[in-house]
């Protein structure tokens, strides 16, 4: 719902609960009042709205939602309100929520007219009206509308001068099945204009959120109180307060000469979406940056001394911390932000010369960190703990798997409660610390079953899977070895001893996780009642996945459900096949090999071409349409060791994949039955997607399915692109803005 979007924006914005709203014409729906309500507002709420009808209504609903918030009604346009006297100035939030298009149109009806058409409520007869009155208008006088509505609601804007604006539109779908598209474009064309008008650009982390909901790109989300890194990095770290004092362990930092560091990397759309000011620039960001965050743990050194917290955390399953007592090279710095790569911490315990002794981050895995993470933010509606910069140090360090020294980075990661881990309450529970966070258990388990499907869709291997990058929000953490890959077969990265590991199987990691969460938090629920609810929420957003991938919108799988309830089986089915693999040896993990892997279907490429592949139905029997579906789906050369091979299982994690997974001569023909089957379902599912009209146009289907099914760089592709740039860098054939720019290219 679009309402949990605005509550995020609203959440990610810190709109201050007890501060001042104004919303502008929200007719009967409480979108906005719905998000405001989740958040606990309880400050001043100001609704303008002209029709007297959606006022009263608007007015018994907020009052409902919000009974701690002090409302205030205005039933006039927005041209009549008098800011001071009717709106006080300076509020903390202008918002409006699929207003545009509706402002346009009352700017084109007779005053009598707009009462009588906007006191409709949702219905029937408001589609056929609505399809009426727009299809009278002409384009001479909806371009003036237009026109008009943006400049009323710039000057309004401007006088009004709120800290936070938002402005939505979407498509409405139900306008759309009906063939009334001008609604849409309007908008658009409203939000375009607007958007320049008040030089507000959709930055992160609100442009990701939004369209991996759902709701498209016209949104404006501006800031208007710009935010200092130079103050809030004196701040003691919120997290302290969230957790416990007691899990933060103090440590001394110095800050580093200018000549001994630079900016390499600057995620400059999430900081201009946090409303950080003066980072317009490159030149600007990197000033503003090094200065935040260039620091050293050590007494030594002539900088400014600073106070810095490393984290400590707790592991039953003795996976997380290999053998430290907490984070051994990252420490909170200031009020939302965590410092990787900082030094080696005092809950270090392994030597400086061991892996997870050195207390350093090479800059090629920085870069690599800050790329995988943005990309799991702008690909997923959960995301993860979002990469700010990566400062180049002057200073190289020797790790265990290089045989040269190598440059070492600082990564700069916001923590706005991502950074929350499991291994954190963990260590709570140990030592008896009150924990200062609420959690809701069943929640957290939801979020995860969402995202581990996301990232089976979008075909992402973590396989690093513990309760320290367990988030509490319900996130993958420590994206440094995160890689994409071809096919949804098995692939792992650490290790190929354990199957949590490996991709599509990473689900096991995380219950074994979320067990471990239960039992600090004393979840009164068996295992299996959760574990239930994960497996459902999963099944549920795997089968909207799939229409992502398949060209569809996921906000129609309710429409498809009804008409075709066998729909929900499509994502299982999808799953199992896709994690069928060939008895081929192969070596799987995606550190030392760059093959496609041992998978025997290839949905990708089949989904790119799925639009061209169900268009061509009529030409030829369905029995001759299958076999060519068949033949595009299955990768035969693949395909050819399961009639002559067999497969020889090394280890616990190999024999369950050789039970579930490998496809033998035995197996053959009813692996090739299933898949047949799975593409009568599809035919299926799309006839309907059809009947119902929401397949798309064809050219705006292929563009869908591309982008959806699109590859990624492979581990090691990325990792050689990164690590040239790097020598580039280091020779001096680059500069430090052309290597941000590399990595943001990736």
């Amino acid at each position: 719902m679009v309402s949990s979007v605005w509550r995020e924006i609203l959440e990610r914005a810190e709109l201050p609960k007890g501060g001042v709203v104004v919303e502008i014409a929200p007719g009967f729906k409480s979108k906005i009042g719905q998000a405001a309500a989740e958040i606990g507002f309880a400050g001043d709420y100001h609704v303008i709205e002209p029709s007297p009808a959606a006022l009263l209504a608007i007015r018994r609903e907020y009052r409902r939602l919000m009974p701690r918030a002090t409302l205030h009604f205005h039933a006039k346009y927005l041209h009549q309100i008098r800011v001071g006297l009717d709106v006080p100035a300076s509020p903390d939030g202008l918002f409006a929520n699929h207003a545009l298009d509706d402002m346009v149109l009352a700017k084109c009806l007779a005053p009598d007219e707009s009462e009588e058409f906007f006191a409709m409520n949702s219905g029937p007869d408001r589609v056929a009206e609505t399809g009426r009155l727009w299809g009278r208008i002409s384009e001479r006088a909806l371009q003036r509308s237009v026109a008009e509505c943006v400049e009323e609601l710039s000057a309004f804007h401007q006088a009004l001068a709120p800290k936070l604006t938002v402005f939505s539109h979407y498509e409405g779908r139900t306008l759309a099945q009906h063939g009334i598209k001008t609604p849409n474009r309007v908008g658009h064309e409203a939000v375009t204009m607007l958007r320049r008008r008040l030089r507000a650009p959709l930055c992160e982390p609100h442009a990701s959120r939004i369209w991996n909901a759902g709701y498209g790109r016209d949104w404006i989300v501006k800031a208007s109180r710009n935010r200092s890194l130079a103050d809030e990095i004196f701040l003691r770290p919120r997290a302290i307060g969230r957790l416990s004092p007691g899990i933060f362990c103090a440590e001394t930092a110095r800050q580093l000469p200018k000549g001994d560091y630079e900016v390499v990397y600057a995620n400059r759309s999430l900081l201009s979406g946090l409303g950080y000011g003066g980072l317009d620039d490159w030149a600007a960001a990197s000033r503003v940056l090094g200065e935040a965050f260039a620091y050293r743990l050590g007494d030594s050194g002539t900088g400014r001394r600073r106070t810095v917290y490393s984290d400590r955390q707790a592991d039953p399953t003795d996976i997380a911390l290999s053998g430290n007592e907490g984070s051994g090279r990252a420490c909170y710095l200031g009020s939302d932000f965590n410092i990787k790569g900082i030094g080696r911490t005092r809950l270090v315990k392994k030597a400086a010369d061991d892996l997870h002794g050195t207390g350093n981050l090479d800059l090629v895995t920085a870069l690599r960190e800050a790329m995988m993470s943005d990309l799991v933010n702008r690909q997923t509606a959960a995301g993860t703990s979002p990469v700010l910069a990566v400062l180049a140090l002057r200073e190289k360090h020797r790790f265990p798997w290089s045989r040269e020294p190598l440059t070492c980075a600082l990564l700069v990661r916001l923590d706005r409660g991502s950074l929350d881990r499991i291994s954190h309450l963990a260590y709570a529970q140990a030592h008896g610390e009150k924990f200062g966070r609420d959690l809701d258990f069943m929640g957290i388990v939801e979020r995860f079953a969402r995202f581990d499907a996301e990232m089976f869709a979008r075909r992402l291997l973590h396989g690093a899977w513990s309760t320290g990058n367990a988030s509490l929000s319900g996130q993958w953490l420590d994206m440094e070895s995160v890689s994409s890959i071809r096919g949804r077969g098995a692939r792992c990265n650490i290790t190929k001893k354990y199957l949590s590991n490996h991709f599509g199987y990473e689900s096991l990691g995380i219950k074994q996780a979320l067990r471990q969460l239960a039992d600090g938090m004393r979840v009164p629920l068996a295992p299996g009642q959760w574990e239930q609810r994960f497996d459902e929420i999963r099944g549920h957003e795997l089968a909207k996945q799939v229409l992502w991938l398949i060209g569809l919108d996921p906000k129609d799988a309710g429409k498809i459900s009804a008409a075709l309830p066998e729909y929900r089986a499509s994502g299982d089915a999808f799953e199992i096949l896709a994690k069928k693999i060939s008895p081929r040896r192969e070596n799987l993990n995606v550190f030392e090999a760059d093959g496609p892997g041992t998978h025997l279907l290839d949905f990708s490429a089949f989904f790119r071409k799925l639009p061209k592949w169900y268009r061509e139905k009529s030409k030829d029997a369905a029995a001759a349409r299958l076999d060519r579906g068949l033949k595009r789906l299955v990768r035969s050369a693949e395909l050819e060791h399961c009639r002559t091979e067999s497969y020889q299982p090394t280890n616990a994690a190999e024999e369950c994949l050789s039970a579930h997974a490998v496809i033998d001569r035995v197996r053959l023909p009813a692996f090739l039955a299933d898949v047949k089957e799975w593409l009568r379902l599809l035919e299926r599912v799309l006839d309907v997607a059809d009947d119902l009209g929401v397949l798309p146009p064809q050219a705006v289907w292929e563009r869908r399915v591309a982008l959806a099914n699109a590859d990624g760089p492979s581990f090691l592709q990325a990792t050689d692109q990164i690590r040239r740039g790097v020598r580039g860098y280091e020779s001096g054939k680059i500069t430090a803005r052309e290597l941000d720019a590399l990595v943001h290219k990736l």
